[in-house]
């Protein structure tokens, strides 16, 4: 789509385990959800197969609604993962 504009992410250990259990179809009706939240009146979805993957390799949705600007998608997605919460020490139950 014109403006079409990629977003480097930083990918942390903690966020990437969780993802490999994500199931693709409520995954896309999530995205497709957000596109009609975000007022879209047009929405194409791409699929993109991989041989050497022996699948698919990635699914991308379009759409002509509001959503967010491009430096909040820097912001959003520059850094997934990484919680401090995962280095806080407990002890009994309580933060130290």
């Amino acid at each position: 789509m014109a403006g079409e504009e990629h977003v480097s992410v930083a990918v942390r250990d903690d966020f990437v385990a969780p993802q490999t259990k994500a199931k693709p179809v409520p995954a896309l009706a999530e995205l497709l959800w957000n596109s009609l939240d975000g007022d879209a009146t047009e929405v194409s979805v791409e699929f993109a197969h991989d041989d050497l993957a022996g699948g698919m390799s990635k699914i991308v949705v379009y759409d002509n609604g509001d959503g967010f600007s491009r430096g909040d998608a820097r912001a959003l997605f520059g850094n997934l993962g990484g919680s401090w919460k995962r280095h806080i020490r407990r002890q009994s139950g309580i933060t130290v």
